[in-house]
């Protein structure tokens, strides 16, 4: 979960949390970002290329991650296209920052503690 909770205006007031998961379904894996409590939504990408976020996995310089979004079409969630270099590149950093856009919020960097992600798979 992220380390600060965000205040975005209305209609999402009240606190928006940015959760970073990472999973491992059917034995692929990826990365997903998503807002909890639809209190915000992301800027949607329904083709890979078309949009970026920017991460910084502790001390090493910052690289983009191209995104998508899901086939439900919903804007709380998207997912990180290259999982695995993600997922590696995780498991040796022990903070993990995504700056990332929201609709009608502008640019948010989101900091995530993965100093303790174990991940075997």
């Amino acid at each position: 979960m992220a380390q600060e909770e965000f205040e975005f205006n209305f209609p999402y007031s009240g606190g928006t949390n940015v959760w970073l998961t990472v999973r491992n379904i059917a034995g692929e894996n990826s990365v997903a970002l998503s807002i909890t409590e639809n209190k915000g939504q992301f800027i949607p990408s329904y083709a890979v290329g078309s949009e970026t976020i920017l991460v910084r996995f502790g001390e090493r310089e910052a690289e983009y991650y191209y995104y998508v979004s899901p086939s439900d079409y919903s804007s709380e969630l998207i997912f990180i296209v290259d999982a695995q270099l993600f997922i590696e590149n995780l498991k040796t950093a022990g903070t993990t920052l995504i700056q990332c856009n929201f609709f009608n919020e502008g640019t948010k960097t989101i900091t995530f503690d993965t100093s303790n992600l174990q991940w075997e798979h």
